[in-house]
C-alpha cells in the first residue's frame, strides 16, 4: 500500500532520499544527459497516461483483483509480474499509437 507521508520529511526524519542526485552522478562527472534523461522519462510517463486508462483487472463477478506484488532485492528492483486491465482513453488513442514509428 502506498504511503506518501514515507516520502516527506516529518520532524527529524529527513524523508525519502531522491535518487536522482545518486544516479547521474556527482561533481565534474555528473551525466551531462540528465537533464535530458529526466525530461524524456517525464514525457513517457504522461503519454503513457494521456492515452491510456490503467486500472486493476476485474474478475467475473466485476470486483477487482488485487495484485500479489513482490519487489527484487539489488541495484535495480523490478516487480514480479502482475495482471492489469489498459484500454485506451479516447476513439484517436489507437490511431495516435500506431502513428508513432520507431525506427
Amino acid at each position: 500500500r502506498f504511503d506518501l507521508e514515507h516520502f516527506l520529511p516529518a520532524g527529524k526524519r529527513p524523508g525519502a532520499p531522491d535518487p536522482s542526485h545518486t544516479a547521474f552522478g556527482f561533481g565534474r562527472r555528473i551525466c551531462p544527459g540528465w537533464f535530458f534523461a529526466e525530461d524524456s522519462l517525464w514525457i513517457a510517463a504522461t503519454s503513457i497516461l494521456h492515452v491510456f486508462h490503467i486500472a486493476k483487472p476485474k474478475d467475473a463477478d466485476g470486483r477487482n483483483i488485487e495484485a500479489d506484488v513482490h519487489w527484487s532485492s539489488g541495484l535495480v528492483s523490478v516487480p514480479s509480474p502482475f495482471l492489469c486491465d489498459i484500454k485506451p482513453r479516447f476513439e484517436g488513442a489507437a490511431n495516435l499509437i500506431s502513428s508513432v514509428v520507431i525506427e
